[in-house]
């Protein structure tokens, strides 16, 4: 986290409030929502879609590549971009056999 934000050229726009309890979670986005993803599987069909936003496109691939490992087929990832620097990616999945609407492209 500290090497990536060496390589910022701008200094955060944003106020952060929250405690390093709340700001860092071991392993990153990734190990976060790997985390919401173990809780999806206990929950599965008692929530219609699970989702979340993440920092970068390889960590949307890599959570896509779990997804896939635990048979999850029914996912949908789009990017979101507010600004012309900023960019996230957003990943959902679901247990049911609803599909979303309007997907930008699904990753194979």
């Amino acid at each position: 986290m500290q090497a990536t934000h060496l390589t910022k050229k701008r200094s955060p726009s944003a106020v952060c409030s929250g405690v390093d309890i709340e700001m860092i979670t071991e392993g990153g986005d990734l190990g976060f929502v790997t985390r919401i993803l173990e809780e999806s599987r206990q929950l599965q069909t008692r929530v219609q879609w699970y989702s979340s936003m993440l920092g970068k496109l390889s960590t949307a691939s890599r959570l896509v590549e779990r997804l896939k490992e635990y048979g999850i087929t029914n996912y949908a990832v789009t990017s979101l971009q507010a600004g012309n620097l900023t960019k996230r990616w957003a990943v959902a999945w679901s247990f049911g056999d609803m599909r979303p609407r309007n997907v930008s492209f699904v990753m194979s």
